[in-house]
């Protein structure tokens, strides 16, 4: 499992307000980006405009930078 992108939304929150370097501002973009286009698909789905899918291409690509972004800064904490 990924190590922030498979929490419960309150332990992400909870992580992210922790007092520890990271998950840091990064991270932190990433998930509001994933939770952005996840609006954005929702809508464009709802509505039958073929933005859904690009939307849902976001939503992952944004979820695989969370995890890309904490795994690149760990090594210099």
């Amino acid at each position: 499992m990924n190590r922030l992108s498979g929490l419960p939304f309150a332990s992400l929150v909870e992580e992210i307000g922790a007092p520890t370097p990271a998950p840091g501002g990064g991270s932190t973009a990433a998930c509001a980006c994933a939770l952005g286009a996840a609006l954005l698909e929702m809508a464009a789905t709802i509505q039958g405009r073929g933005e859904g899918e690009r939307m849902r291409v976001l939503r992952e690509h944004a979820l695989e930078l969370v995890e890309r972004e904490l795994g690149s800064y760990e090594p210099v904490l």
